[in-house]
């Protein structure tokens, strides 16, 4: 019988995680500092009251209304990914991405050394729209009618829906670029997407609290007025 340690994943104090969550807005802090980029992410943050937000001068002040907006934390980090997104600062991407990595996987572990079991979460390369063969595979649930309830609905919003799903910005990317002005083909195949990563997991009831993360209550209400087929 093998070394039974190989199985075990630690999980982090809530203090280390913090630690880990404060050194990466520090690095944020250290590299945003151009006032137009504050300015524009300060514009985004509709949450924030107007005399709040005019008493905002420096990122870190900016930062801490987002988080006392509870729009940032140890375990939510996409708002803020998508605002530096937005304004083209994908080094900034880039650290939250590698926080994330390390921090924000499923159940809150902690990557171990060793390769993962067969069950780990599939690799993840330059997507392509998986194929119908692949998705029944999983045996997750039908979801086809409320996909393209949402293909039709989404819009431009796909994007922070498939941040949520934390699907990559390579992924994101690689969608944009291959349907081209497009929404609604982009909206689908992140949807796509998010179900052949998930599996099982990828179900109704996911993808209502998805929606309502994103602040789409609207389509989050419609989605559950649908009858399942």
């Amino acid at each position: 019988m093998g070394d039974s340690t190989d199985a075990v994943i630690s999980q982090p104090s809530s203090e280390v995680r913090d630690a880990a969550f404060r050194k990466m807005l520090m690095k944020i802090v250290q590299k945003l500092k151009r006032n137009d980029e504050v300015e524009q992410i300060k514009f985004m943050c509709f949450f924030i009251p107007r005399a709040r937000k005019e008493k905002i001068t420096s990122t870190v002040q900016l930062l801490e209304e987002i988080e006392y907006a509870d729009k940032l934390s140890v375990d939510d980090t996409e708002f803020l990914k998508e605002c530096v997104n937005e304004i083209s600062r994908k080094d900034l991407v880039r650290i939250i991405e590698e926080y994330e990595q390390t921090w924000l996987l499923p159940n809150s572990v902690v990557q171990v050394t060793r390769a993962p079991a067969p069950v780990a979460v599939p690799v993840r390369s330059v997507p392509t729209m998986p194929s119908k063969g692949v998705i029944a595979q999983e045996q997750g649930p039908d979801l086809m009618d409320e996909f393209e309830f949402l293909r039709n609905n989404l819009g431009r919003d796909w994007r922070s829906l498939a941040r949520r799903f934390r699907l990559s910005e390579t992924d994101i990317d690689s969608i944009t670029h291959n349907y081209v002005r497009d929404l609604k083909e982009q909206s689908m195949q992140a949807l796509l997407l998010w179900q052949s990563y998930q599996g099982k997991a990828a179900n109704k009831e996911n993808l209502v609290a998805m929606l309502r993360k994103c602040n789409l209550n609207f389509l989050a209400d419609q989605l559950e007025d649908m009858q399942t087929s």
